[in-house]
C-alpha cells in the first residue's frame, strides 16, 4: 500500500478517534467538604463528573461568587438560609447538569463575644416537674437564631424558699440571649423555713427540683433547640446555693449520718419528673451564692465555676462566716477550692455591692461572664 494511502487512513482514524472522544457522554457530579456552616464561612466544591468534561459552569445561590467556571471553586456564604448549588459540565458535543436543592445550610454566626441578637421570645410558665404550680420556668430564646442546638443556662431565683420573683431576673436572661444563649429562669418548691429541720428539707428538695429541671431540658432539647451536652446551672441567692449543691455534690458524697434523711425525701436525685435523663451540668454560675458547712466536695474533674458577688453582701459572705458553729463559704473560698483542684473558674467582684447587686449590675459583669461561658461552650 502506498505511503500516501497509509497516511490518509491513519489521519482518518485519528479524526474518528478525536470525534469519538469529543462526543463522549458527560455526567455532572460534585462533592463538597461540608453541608452546614455559619455565616461567613466557606465551602469547597470538587468536580467528580464523568466523561472528562472540559468546561464547568457553577451556580451558587446565596454564595460569593454567585457563579464560577473553575473546576473546584471555593464559595463564601454570608447570609442565613438553605441554598441550591448547580453544576453544568460539557465538552464540544455534550453537556449535562446536576442541581442539588438545599445543598448548603448556613446558620447564624455566634461567637459568644458580641451581641448579635436584639430581641427574644419568652415562653412563660413552662412546667418542668410534677408540681404544676411550683415547678415553673420562663424560657427566653434569641429571635433570629436558627441554630439547631444552642447552649442553655438556668437561673434559679432567690427568695429563701418563700417563692422566687422570676420577673426580677428577666433583664439578665434578656441580656444573655443577645449573645446567643437560651435561658431558663426557674423557681422551685417553696415552703416553711422556720427551723433547722425545715431548712434542711427545703435545701434537699430544692436541689431535687433543679435536677428535675435539667432532666426536663434534656428530655425536651429538640423542642427548644438546646444542646443537651451544654446545659449550664446557675442561680441567684438561694437559687445559687441550690445550683452549687447540685453541681458539686453527688449522691456518693452524702454523709452517712444524713443518708436516711435524704432517702426519706425521695433520694438525692428526687422523683420530680423525667427519670432516666442525666441531671449533670457542664458548668455553674453563682450570683450571691455559697456553700454551707463543707466545700471539700469541690474536687478535680468537677465542672467550671463563675461567681458574681458583692464584697459588701450582708446576707451571704463574700469570703466566709461562722454562725452557730456552721460555716458558710462564699465565692472567695469557693474559688480557692477550684484553684486547688485545677478547675477553670472566674470571680467578678461588685465592689461595694450588696446581696441584690448581681440583679442590677448585669451590664457590668455580663462581658466577663460571656468570656467564661465561651471557654466552657467551645472547650
Amino acid at each position: 500500500m502506498p505511503t500516501s494511502t497509509i497516511l490518509r487512513a491513519f489521519s482518518l482514524l485519528m479524526v474518528l478517534f478525536l470525534f469519538a472522544a469529543c462526543s463522549k457522554e458527560v455526567e455532572a457530579n460534585f462533592e463538597y467538604n461540608t453541608t452546614e456552616i455559619v455565616q461567613g464561612e466557606a465551602v469547597t466544591f470538587s468536580d467528580i463528573s464523568l466523561g472528562e468534561p472540559t468546561n464547568w459552569e457553577w451556580t451558587f445561590e446565596g454564595g460569593t461568587p454567585e457563579t464560577s467556571t473553575e473546576q473546584n471553586p471555593t464559595v463564601v456564604y454570608n447570609e442565613v438560609g438553605e441554598y441550591t448549588v448547580s453544576l453544568k459540565v460539557f465538552n464540544k458535543k455534550k453537556e449535562n447538569t446536576k442541581t442539588v436543592a438545599g445543598a448548603v445550610t448556613v446558620s447564624s454566626f455566634v461567637n459568644y463575644e458580641e451581641q448579635f441578637f436584639t430581641t427574644y421570645t419568652k415562653t412563660e410558665n413552662v412546667v418542668y416537674g410534677v408540681n404544676s404550680t411550683e415547678h415553673l420556668m420562663h424560657i427566653y430564646e434569641p429571635d433570629g437564631d436558627d441554630r439547631p442546638e444552642r447552649p442553655f443556662v438556668f437561673i434559679f431565683g432567690g427568695g429563701a424558699f418563700q417563692g422566687s420573683n422570676l420577673a426580677q431576673l428577666e433583664p439578665i436572661a434578656a441580656e444573655l440571649t443577645t449573645y446567643g444563649i437560651v435561658v431558663g429562669v426557674a423557681r422551685y418548691r417553696s415552703g416553711p423555713n422556720s427551723n433547722q429541720i425545715e431548712a434542711a428539707t427545703r435545701i434537699i428538695e430544692g436541689q431535687q427540683d433543679t435536677r428535675a429541671a435539667v432532666r426536663f431540658m434534656r428530655a425536651n432539647a429538640a423542642t427548644y433547640r438546646v444542646d443537651p451536652n451544654m446545659i449550664i446551672h446557675g442561680g441567684y441567692g438561694t437559687g445559687a446555693f441550690l445550683a452549687l449543691l447540685h453541681t458539686y455534690m453527688d449522691a456518693s458524697e452524702i454523709p452517712q449520718n444524713q443518708q436516711a434523711f435524704v432517702d426519706g425525701l425521695g433520694g438525692w436525685e428526687g422523683d420530680q419528673g423525667n427519670p432516666g435523663y442525666s441531671s449533670q451540668v457542664q458548668a455553674c454560675v453563682s450570683m450571691a451564692g455559697g456553700i454551707y458547712t463543707d466545700r471539700s466536695q469541690i474536687v478535680a474533674g468537677d465542672p467550671p465555676l463563675f461567681c458574681i458577688h458583692g464584697d459588701n453582701d450582708l446576707d451571704v459572705p463574700y469570703d466566709y462566716e461562722i454562725n452557730s458553729g456552721d460555716t458558710t463559704f462564699g465565692p472567695v473560698k469557693l474559688i480557692e477550692s477550684c484553684n486547688a483542684a485545677s478547675i477553670y473558674n472566674g470571680l467578678y467582684t461588685i465592689v461595694g455591692g450588696g446581696h441584690n447587686s448581681p440583679v442590677s449590675a448585669y451590664p457590668d459583669y455580663t462581658p466577663d461572664l460571656m468570656v467564661f461561658l465561651k471557654q466552657v461552650i467551645e472547650q
